[in-house]
């Protein structure tokens, strides 16, 4: 089941990053579909996003896509409260 997850993941990750979306939409609803706790599945899903921006922004920064000015506080920020908001969900049911 785990492998079976894991290209569901995958799939889902790659599909949805072309959209220029984070798969989270998406990730959370099936991993709790296959019996992982919410609780689980929230966190899982902000850090496929995060991988996912990183990448892409890794990406758009060798091909000398990125606009620094607007790109690097955008990428910053979304970390950032991509964290906090893993914490948050803690205290919101």
């Amino acid at each position: 089941m785990d492998i079976l997850i894991f290209f569901i993941s995958l799939v889902a990750a790659f599909v949805f990053s072309l959209g220029g979306v984070g798969a989270a939409i998406i990730l959370i609803s099936i991993l709790s579909s296959f019996g992982i706790p919410i609780n689980i599945a929230k966190p899982t899903g902000l850090f496929y996003n995060t991988i996912s921006m990183a990448s892409a922004s890794i990406s758009n920064i060798k091909n000398k896509k990125l606009d620094f000015k607007i790109g690097i506080p955008i990428i910053i920020f979304s970390f950032l409260f991509a964290i906090a908001g893993a914490w948050l969900s803690r205290f919101i049911s």
